[in-house]
């Protein structure tokens, strides 16, 4: 019945087809079987517009009935999977935003370091919901574009990688200068060569001193004997200024500047065009759940 309801059309052509062949073999079968020939016009008129009446006005009527139930169970089904999938999006947009955000911050989303804490996981950000994976019947390029930013995302993470990894090797081993301390001068240098931090200030004055790196600042003054940085910060300071003439950093900056760009203008028109989504009012594309909740889809 399923299949009848789905190819209203091809079975109405049919039934006409039938319809018109039944016809012409009442009128063949009349004049060899009904032998009262002055009625056999007015008996034969009758029949046909019996086998008319049927066909049409109830077995037709019927199966366009049908239809109608059919196309409204599926329209409501339709309506109320997409009410479900409406905040997904929304909450997708919310993520998509952040991403922006972060990744004009620090144009990196997942650590790049070894004494970076991110528990990010971008995979989750742009698939927050157990539904987020059923947008993909539903808006297969809204999806794809999520799966080409994750791309670059994780590309753009791995170039930052690629820089701290140049970054320490620059970096000559000198007294004092301990691993910490080291990944601290790549990052901080890193930071500043994007625009993003002051990098890397020591300051000793006859009071005190201050030490300022990667969000952090440490220092003290006064009493008789001033204090003085200790050995691994005076090591970091100048493992720092020693990246100052490290070329091959520029480019990683430069690069790492632009993919930040890029991808930031990528995450924030997919968070609008998931907002778009969400304000539509006809869901698009065939899933599991609407085949499932209704057979005859």
């Amino acid at each position: 019945m399923s299949w009848v309801i789905q190819h209203l059309a091809v079975v109405t052509v049919l039934i006409v087809l039938f319809a018109i062949g039944l016809v012409v073999l009442i009128f063949v079968g009349l004049h060899r079987l009904y032998r009262h020939e002055p009625t056999r016009p007015q008996f034969g008129s009758a029949l046909v517009s019996l086998v008319i009446a049927v066909l049409f006005s109830v077995v037709l009527n019927n199966l366009y009935a049908l239809k109608r139930d059919s196309d409204n169970r599926a329209r409501a089904l339709r309506d109320q999977h997409y009410a479900q999938l409406k905040p997904v999006l929304r909450a997708e947009a919310a993520n998509l935003g952040e991403i922006a955000s972060e990744m004009k911050k620090q144009a990196h989303i997942t650590g790049v370091n070894n004494y970076e804490v991110i528990t990010t996981d971008t995979a989750a950000m742009l698939w927050p919901d157990v539904m987020s994976r059923d947008l993909e019947r539903h808006f297969p390029a809204y999806d794809l574009s999520k799966r080409g930013l994750l791309e670059e995302i994780s590309h753009q993470d791995q170039e930052f990688r690629g820089a701290m990894q140049v970054a320490r090797t620059e970096i000559k081993p000198m007294p004092g200068l301990n691993t910490y301390w080291k990944e601290i001068a790549a990052m901080a240098f890193i930071e500043r060569c994007l625009g993003r931090g002051p990098g890397l200030r020591l300051n000793v004055n006859q009071n005190g001193f201050s030490f300022e790196y990667w969000g952090a600042s440490v220092g003290a003054s006064g009493g008789a004997i001033p204090p003085r940085p200790d050995a691994g910060q005076v090591a970091a300071s100048r493992g720092y200024q020693s990246l100052r003439n490290a070329g091959a950093l520029r480019t990683y900056c430069e690069n790492l500047r632009q993919g930040a760009r890029d991808i930031a203008e990528r995450a924030n028109a997919l968070a609008e065009r998931a907002k778009l989504l969400s304000q539509e009012t006809v869901l698009p594309g065939k899933c599991e759940f609407l085949t499932t909740a209704d057979p005859a889809q």
